[in-house]
């Protein structure tokens, strides 16, 4: 899989000329509504599967006083979507100079530099400034054009939208069951350069330099993951630390 940012996709200047099926969003957790949405654009025939999505989260820059972590870091997103099977990833690093971009000049610049054919997005969908632009308006901006929007409606489970709010609102609680339901696989913590430290034979990370989300405290059952190698275990959180006994630096955490 490709992995662009935003500039070099900007001066690519039609170099990409195959046709391409595209998704936009943010895909923080890449939960079961954004498998669906890639398992759309995977299927046009004839079409190269292309996402354009974003990182920092926009809610980080635009209120971090309002925003949890992320579900996913951008390692982890790269490394889930490759294995999705897309052709071409766009990570747009999002920086409150991108966010005044109105959605009709972001779609402009878009069909400017690759032959958009299809695009998939759920009916929840909206980008540009503050959220200018529907999958409605998108629709009937670009189908005029001959490129075919398709709005998917949202995924639910237990009667209600599989959400990244709701997923994050589960972890919070400490519920991962929930959160892992909704994702349709683990949520996992990617320890990969945090300053994790060693006291007392435990290992312990402060959990404020941590970008994911975290329960607010709670003793959970955990899989690590290092050298290769994955072994069962049992991860404590509380208000400032995350601590574990392992042999080894880890990797990885993930809940089970």
């Amino acid at each position: 899989m490709n992995v662009l940012d935003w500039n070099t996709f900007l001066e690519s200047k039609k170099v990409f000329t195959d046709p391409i099926a595209l998704s936009i969003g943010v895909f923080d957790g890449l939960h079961r509504g954004h498998q669906v949405l890639i398992q759309e654009i995977c299927s046009q025939k004839g079409l190269y599967p292309w996402v354009i999505t974003f990182h920092p989260h926009p809610i980080r820059v635009l209120r971090p006083q309002e925003y949890p972590g992320d579900i996913m870091t951008k390692r982890q997103k790269v490394q889930v979507l490759k294995s999705l099977g897309l052709d071409t990833t766009v990570m747009i690093d999002f920086s409150l100079d991108f966010g005044k971009l109105r959605g009709t000049e972001f779609l402009s610049l878009v069909q400017k530099n690759v032959d958009v054919r299809f695009i998939a997005v759920g009916e929840n969908f909206h980008c540009g400034y503050n959220m200018d632009t529907s999958a409605w308006r998108m629709k009937e901006l670009l189908e005029p054009k001959g490129i075919k929007v398709q709005i998917l409606p949202s995924v639910r489970r237990g009667g209600e939208v599989v959400s990244s709010t709701r997923i994050r609102n589960a972890i919070l609680e400490g519920d991962m069951y929930t959160a892992m339901d909704l994702l349709g696989h683990p949520f996992e913590l990617d320890l990969t350069d945090l300053p994790v430290y060693t006291e007392e034979g435990r290992s312990l990370l402060n959990r404020k330099v941590v970008p994911q989300v975290l329960p607010k405290r709670g003793t959970f059952s955990v899989q690590y993951r290092f050298q290769g190698e994955k072994k069962k275990g049992i991860l404590e959180i509380d208000e400032k630390f995350l601590s574990w006994h392992s042999n080894g630096s880890v990797d990885a955490i993930t809940f089970t």
